[in-house]
């Protein structure tokens, strides 16, 4: 939630790609003995999408693993067609997922300061995009309590810098697109024409990070392009 909206010139903590943007957290893991990081279910997953799409938003980030079981393949697909941008993280040092491997889903691995793909992230030809994911700053959670927490490591965060650059394409569009809003696969290709070439960074991973690393920038300001 920080990485996509958290307020800006406050003098406070960190600054969200979306400052503005209104925030819909949906529960659909719990804390876990098997799992530093918890666990999702994945027709919790699918009933979150479903709840998140009938109620209008326009951007799903999902920083978590997946598996084509419990609904999940028709409330993405409904969500798709709904209009929904859906973002997720590639994943970490581990095979790809269902949702990273699917065409209408943004897949996202994670670059380091140098724009370098960072040693964990996963890569292949499924990923369409970079963005930073090594050493992140963001909001957190102490104890209930809100805090901030620093050198945060991995795709779960590169995540949401692209679901935050998303929504602000669709709030802030620039001609020709002032017009209409974007179909999710135009904000996709949106994001990936405009992304920073990064190939002289990692010359031996050609074809395996997408089309680049985000730039919101180009993104929100360039003029010609996909209109889909």
């Amino acid at each position: 939630a920080g990485l996509v909206g958290a307020l800006t010139d406050n003098g406070i903590g960190v600054a969200g790609a979306a400052w503005r943007v209104r925030i819909m957290p949906l529960k659909m893991g719990w804390a876990s003995t098997f799992s530093a990081f918890g666990e999702v279910q994945m027709d919790f997953a699918a009933r979150a999408i479903r709840y998140a799409t009938r109620m209008g938003a326009t951007v799903i980030n999902c920083s978590w693993a997946s598996a084509n079981t419990d609904g999940i393949d028709a409330a993405v697909g409904a969500a798709v067609r709904a209009g929904v941008t859906v973002v997720c993280a590639a994943g970490n040092n581990s095979p790809s997922h269902y949702l990273a491997d699917r065409e209408d889903v943004l897949s996202v691995a994670a670059t380091d300061s140098t724009d370098v793909i960072a040693s964990f992230s996963n890569r292949g030809a499924y990923i369409d995009l970079a963005a930073p994911g090594v050493g992140i700053s963001s909001t957190w959670s102490a104890q209930f309590q809100p805090a901030y927490a620093v050198a945060l490591n991995g795709t779960s965060f590169s995540a949401p810098l692209v679901a935050g650059v998303a929504a602000l394409i669709q709030s802030r569009l620039v001609p020709p697109y002032a017009s209409r809003l974007l179909t999710p696969r135009g904000v996709q290709l949106r994001l990936m024409e405009s992304a920073d070439d990064i190939s002289a960074q990692n010359p031996s991973l050609a074809g395996q990070y997408g089309a680049g690393r985000l730039n919101a920038y180009r993104a929100l300001t360039q003029t010609s392009g996909p209109t889909a």
